[in-house]
């Protein structure tokens, strides 16, 4: 990346801990007996909200996701600055990067006012899920539009990344598939969020290994 800041170790530090605190907020739920203990990948016995829906575990969630959400924003900035480098400054490449980060910041500020209202049985619900249901769809959007572009520069790039990208994205497209074929359940719900979410931030991570050829 080609930024006055190099990312990297911005990127990894964000993701790894958002990856280990979201499970840490969990356990507290259970020790706290909000939640049962499972493997929410694999059984859905709460989703991510959830984990953290009530105090203390809410304000855990809180302190992780509205300052996870300002560093997506800005970890996006130096995404785009990467695809900017890797076209060679091309105009159209210019324009599309700098749509997508508006996109992503749209859908960050969704996820800081989603993760504002959890106050338990408090919770503006509606708000909630719609504001959160933003910030998902505009990753999403986000996600596949880079990956179009960077196809076309692969050979620019160290194929690592590029290639866990790639899975990142099936895992996305896969989870969103097969939920429109689930009963729409809350266990099956909690299964594509952790997923879902999960994928998210691997897809982030992979940038921490960028590197030119």
């Amino acid at each position: 990346m080609t930024a006055r800041f190099n990312p990297k170790k911005l990127i990894s530090f964000t993701t790894i801990s958002v990856a280990v605190l979201f499970f840490i907020t969990y356990i507290v739920s259970v020790i706290n007996g909000h939640n049962q203990l499972c493997v929410p990948f694999i059984s859905g016995c709460s989703d991510i909200t959830h984990a953290g829906f009530f105090p203390y575990e809410s304000y855990m969630l809180k302190a992780i996701l509205i300052p996870t959400a300002t560093l997506m924003a800005v970890i996006f900035f130096f995404i785009k600055e990467w695809l900017i480098h890797i076209s060679s400054n091309n105009p159209k490449v210019t324009k599309q990067a700098n749509i997508m980060l508006w996109i992503s910041t749209i859908g960050c500020i969704g996820l800081v006012i989603g993760t504002a209202v959890i106050d338990g049985d408090k919770t503006i619900m509606p708000l909630h899920l719609k504001a959160v249901g933003i910030f998902f769809v505009s990753m999403t959007i986000c996600q596949v539009w880079y990956t179009i572009i960077e196809s076309k520069y692969t050979s620019k790039v160290n194929k690592l990344p590029v290639t866990l990208r790639r899975i990142a994205i099936g895992i996305t497209l896969i989870v969103a598939i097969v939920s429109l074929f689930m009963a729409q359940t809350y266990k099956n719900q909690s299964i594509v969020e952790w997923w879902g979410v999960y994928s998210l931030i691997f897809w982030f991570w992979t940038f921490s290994l960028n590197k030119e050829k």
